[in-house]
């Protein structure tokens, strides 16, 4: 078994370019998150406690003129201040 992790740094005006990819939520998510919310599960929580856990939008990069904002979630660094 390989484990790995991966957090970003918000850094405002900057932009990255990632993988989005979509993993089931059993286990990720609440059972009772309202509608299409994600709210993370205590057990994800706990599991990547030094992560900041947050909702982002991100823009595919597709070669059609058509780009379409959509939401994710992502870990974000996060610091004890």
């Amino acid at each position: 078994l390989e484990m790995s992790s991966l957090s970003i740094e918000y850094k405002e005006g900057f932009s990255m370019v990632c993988s989005v990819f979509e993993v089931p939520n059993e286990g990720l998510a609440a059972a009772d998150a309202p509608g299409n919310n994600f709210v993370p599960s205590q057990k994800f929580l706990e599991r990547e406690e030094e992560f900041e856990i947050t909702k982002v939008r991100y823009e595919e990069i597709e070669t059609s003129d058509k780009q379409e904002i959509k939401e994710g979630v992502i870990c974000r660094r996060s610091t004890d201040e």
